[in-house]
């Protein structure tokens, strides 16, 4: 028995398909292999290389570059990005008591739960918290 994906009925109804898709002026955007390569996402902003604009012919990649620049401006001013910017420039200027508390406070900062980080370092829990907290009440004092 071929595979339900295979078979003529299915590769009938997929053909009428694609062809109201075309009419209707959709893209599909997966069908896309220049559209795959580029990376997505909002941890990937960043790494957004700016797209040749010159075969752009039906404004797909302003749109997306207007969303992105969007997402980007959003997740800079959000209060959790600003907190965890904060975290990461603390870890490169204080001076941390041992190897612990800076191993520690970087899962945090790479945002790890308390119980992950636990199990990572092999501290208790509790510890893990007070650690965490201590650092926190530290970086808000600098």
């Amino acid at each position: 028995m071929p595979e339900w994906n295979k078979t003529p009925k299915f590769l009938k109804l997929q053909k009428s398909w694609y062809k109201k898709l075309a009419k209707s002026g959709f893209v599909d955007e997966e069908q896309d292999e220049t559209y795959l390569k580029q990376p997505s996402g909002i941890m990937s902003l960043s790494l957004q290389s700016t797209p040749n604009l010159e075969n752009d012919t039906d404004g797909r990649n302003d749109r997306r570059d207007a969303i992105l620049s969007q997402a980007s401006r959003q997740l800079s001013e959000s209060p959790r990005y600003k907190y965890y910017a904060s975290c990461r420039s603390f870890i490169q200027k204080y001076v941390f008591k041992n190897k612990k508390d800076r191993q520690i406070f970087e899962f945090h900062t790479e945002g790890f739960s308390i119980r992950d980080i636990e199990i990572k370092t092999k501290v208790s829990r509790r510890k893990v918290h007070e650690t965490i907290k201590r650092l926190v009440k530290v970086m808000r004092n600098e």
